[in-house]
């Protein structure tokens, strides 16, 4: 009995482990191919309501707090050169603790996540350490 409890434990994380690669692939593939309503499906809560503070700050004549409004001015800000660097990213490792997660996506560049209502979403991206 405690064998079967153990690998069905074992299951779960690796269930979560890839579920949390899936979101963290599926976001930059949106943002790639400009589905920003995918995209900003894939964050949490308080991931748009930085992106919101950021865009007051960032693009005042834009005169939105929608997610989707604001993912596409800052990827026309950023042009092709920004879709290239999306396609480069790459899931290496992923850590589960709980319904919290961190997603090591090279050198320097880690992003978290935080379950919510069953669903994987990214909380933040740092890519301070990128080189």
């Amino acid at each position: 009995m405690l064998a079967a409890l153990w690998l069905a434990g074992c299951g779960e994380d690796g269930d979560a482990e890839q579920d949390v690669r899936t979101t963290v692939e599926r976001y930059f593939v949106a943002l790639s191919d400009r589905d920003f309503a995918t995209a900003c499906e894939l964050v949490s809560p308080s991931f748009r309501e930085d992106l919101v503070a950021y865009a007051r700050r960032a693009y005042p004549e834009l005169g939105s707090d929608e997610c989707v409004a604001i993912a596409r001015r800052a990827a026309r800000a950023g042009g092709e050169r920004l879709v290239a660097a999306q396609n480069q990213v790459r899931v290496r490792e992923v850590d589960v603790d709980g319904s919290e997660a961190t997603a090591g996506l090279g050198p320097g560049q880690l992003a978290t996540l935080e379950r919510i209502e069953g669903d994987w979403l990214i909380e933040t991206l740092d890519f301070s350490g990128a080189r």
